[in-house]
């Protein structure tokens, strides 16, 4: 959470694979670009040193101090499909990232979730 703003978390768990233990995060960001950028900074620590994956509605559709720049630096993979609106996506705010020892194999969206959010969902097969 930042400040006054509405409170923000983030969820970790680890995943146990053929190939290792993954840690998947799951976060919603805020909407301010300050409140965005403290809590990209708090997500990296998260990410150090295991193979994580960082999934959510991350609210940013700037470069300048945005959330991707920041975590490039610890997950260099990224989705970038237009998820919002879901009637007619114009803007990249839902991704999934992922360290460099895996790979984003396949991405989409299921367009049906239109009827229950104004979000596309972004999915992924990630090779680990």
């Amino acid at each position: 959470s930042y400040r006054e703003r509405e409170p923000r978390r983030a969820i970790a768990t680890s995943l146990l694979t053929p190939s290792g233990d993954v840690r998947v995060v799951a976060t919603h960001l805020g909407l301010s670009i300050h409140e965005r950028y403290a809590q990209a900074q708090a997500l990296v620590s998260l990410v150090r040193p295991a193979r994580t994956v960082v999934l959510g509605d991350f609210n940013d559709w700037f470069w300048v101090r945005s959330v991707r720049r920041v975590l490039a630096q610890v997950c260099p993979n990224r989705t970038r499909l237009r998820t919002f609106p879901s009637r007619l996506p114009l803007m990249r705010l839902d991704r999934i990232y992922a360290t460099s020892d895996s790979r984003i194999a396949k991405v989409w969206t299921d367009e049906a979730a239109r009827a229950f959010s104004d979000h596309l969902p972004v999915i992924a097969e990630i090779e680990l």
